[in-house]
Formats: C-alpha cells, structure tokens, sequence
C-alpha cells in the first residue's frame, strides 16, 4: 500500500471522489489516502470461500447483512478513517434493512465481524494498524487468514490472540452463533 501524498485531510467524502476520478481503490488512514492493491487469484479464492459460508448461514437465519470485498466501513471519525475488509458481517440488530444502507458512500455502522485475508505483500505493521482500527472501533470479532502459513488469527475484546492451524475450525462465538468453519475446506 501506498499513500498518496497530499497537503490536507480527506473525508470520506473526499474518499470517494478521488476513487471516482482516479478508478484506483483507496482506504482512508487518519485522513490520508491509501492506495490499495487489487489481490490475488488464491486470495480472491479464499475470501469468496469464507464470504459464502457466512452468507449462507446468516440469510437462512435471518441474522443480518454480509458485505463483500472492500465494501468501506467508516472506524473513525475527523479525521476520518475508512477500511475495507475482505468480508464484514453486521447483525439485524445493529442494521435493521436493507434501506439502511446507503447507495453511494461508506457505511457509518460498527461491524460485527470483520475478515481479512493476507496477501504476500502486506506487511505486518499495516496488518497490525487494522487489526488495532478495528478493535478501537468496537469490532467485536476479527479474523486473520495467513494462506500461506494455513492459519488464522481470531482476535476477541478482552482475550488474547488465538492463532488456529489448519486442523481447527473458524468458530462465530457469540457474534455467529453456531457457526463453524474448518481451516482446512479453506485452504484445500
């Protein structure tokens, strides 16, 4: 990622003008634009994998709404901040419908659940400055997929890090209850 070289704050707003006049997909980080790089084939791959098992078992639920890649979160505001996970869940009771979501601009509600898939080419510290935006935020469940080490990072409010290997399964908590996915029908 890299990030644009500017001589004052973005807004969301801002956000978006620049992706329109740009056609490139940024993040906004404090205020400053962030390119961000299209991913890979196998992320691609395993981030539509998890996307549809979510999908699946919140719609025959009715549990809430599943967004897919890069759909931007606002997580802080003036400056603004916003990301774009991999796949984000919010629950019925956070966003009640469908006509709760806006059409053009980023979503202005805290997720339940953000997943991030890594690419080779991100780096920790920026893996790390999401995952602490996301807890600041209020993000009460998030995963960390390492495709190439086959693992996962479950990170939870209040607990500490707990890193799965390809034998364990991705488990919803409280946030998806009932919910269950082993590592290894996303990695093979």
């Amino acid at each position: 990622m890299s990030t644009l070289t500017t001589k004052r704050l973005f807004t969301g707003d801002d956000l978006l003008e620049l992706q329109a006049r740009t056609g490139k997909q940024f993040e906004l980080v404090k205020g400053l634009p962030v390119e961000v790089m299209p991913a890979g084939g196998k992320h691609g791959y395993i981030a539509a994998t998890i996307l549809g098992e979510i999908f699946n078992f919140v719609r025959t639920r009715k549990l809430g709404f599943v967004f897919a890649a890069e759909t931007g979160i606002y997580l802080e505001r003036n400056p603004d901040t916003v990301r774009g996970a991999d796949v984000t869940f919010i629950s019925k009771a956070k966003l009640g419908d469908t006509s709760e979501i806006p059409e053009r601009g980023f979503l202005d509600i805290v997720p339940d659940l953000v997943v991030e898939v890594r690419s080779p080419h991100d780096r920790d510290d920026e893996v790390d400055e999401k995952i602490r935006e996301y807890q600041a935020a209020g993000v009460p469940m998030i995963w960390v997929i390492h495709p190439q080490k086959k693992e996962a990072d479950v990170y939870e409010p209040g607990k500490p890090k707990q890193t799965l290997s390809e034998t364990d399964a991705l488990v919803g908590g409280e946030v998806l209850a009932g919910f269950s996915l082993p590592l290894a029908d996303i990695f093979n």
